[in-house]
């Protein structure tokens, strides 16, 4: 006997609710920790506002609060997709990115310690260059970005007294090291500008609101080294007004600044002017 099979497919459709949903928003997540010569530290997002500001289709922003903790992690929740000005503690961001990475880094030590207004130095330095009339006393420390400029007495080859300091303290225990340079005044077709011609290292430390004593003899700097600049002021000038018409130059300057660090990761230190 002859057997026919038929198969019998059934299609089942349904119009009721969608199997789906689309999702519009995400919850936004993200990091703002330093990483500093002694390790990494957290910022304390507890206590510092964590919000994002989602632009309006008729202008304006609405704001989403979010949270933070205090090991430097942040959460908003319900945040659309697409653009969004992101603002963490005092910094303000502009993305789209749903995991921020708001972390720093620092060649510096994260327990510098900034001085309060009675803490004073009193230099005894001698063995300088005679003092020009553009003179400058470099203080400049690496490991905590303490920097303070100091002026002297023309003709002097001594450089004493007692000044304010309103810089980061040096602490030598900390592995600070702190230089003094003397940017003397030269000249160049006409064209002064100050180059290191006096140093001295120092392993400093500084009490906050006492007065530290620096006394030594300046080092010389051989002047064999040679600094090339084209430099066109028109250049300058149309950069300024290309970025407002309506601009008009201070003032300009060109260094030349050593850069102990890794510069691919931005001015993370303090940077000894060398002219």
């Amino acid at each position: 006997m002859k057997r026919t099979y038929i198969l019998i497919s059934l299609m089942v459709l349904s119009f009721g609710a969608t199997a789906w949903t689309q999702v519009t928003t995400r919850t936004v997540t993200g990091t703002r920790i330093g990483h500093y010569r002694d390790g990494a530290v957290p910022l304390d997002l507890s206590i510092r506002p964590v919000e994002a500001f989602v632009p309006g289709i008729s202008g304006g922003y609405r704001e989403i609060v979010g949270t933070g903790t205090s090991t430097g992690t942040f959460t908003i929740p319900d945040v659309p997709y697409g653009y969004y000005l992101l603002r963490v503690g005092g910094r303000y961001l502009w993305t789209k990115n749903t995991n921020v990475d708001e972390d720093y880094d620092s060649f510096l030590r994260s327990t510098e310690v900034l001085a309060s207004p009675d803490t004073t130095i009193t230099f005894n330095l001698r063995n300088l260059r005679a003092w020009g009339s553009n003179d400058v006393l470099e203080f400049i420390d690496l490991n905590t970005g303490g920097f303070q400029l100091f002026t002297g007495t023309e003709g002097e080859t001594k450089f004493t007294g007692t000044y304010p300091y309103t810089s980061y303290l040096a602490d030598a225990s900390q592995g600070d090291v702190t230089y003094l340079l003397q940017l003397g005044t030269q000249e160049v077709g006409g064209f002064p500008f100050n180059a290191v011609v006096r140093y001295l290292p120092l392993p400093l430390t500084q009490l906050d609101g006492a007065d530290t004593s620096i006394a030594g003899l300046m080092l010389p700097v051989a002047q064999t080294q040679a600094f090339r600049a084209n430099v066109m002021g028109s250049d300058i000038a149309a950069q300024a007004l290309a970025a407002n018409p309506g601009t008009s130059l201070v003032s300009t300057a060109i260094a030349l600044d050593p850069y102990p660090g890794n510069i691919n990761r931005g001015w993370t230190v303090s940077t000894p002017d060398l002219v």
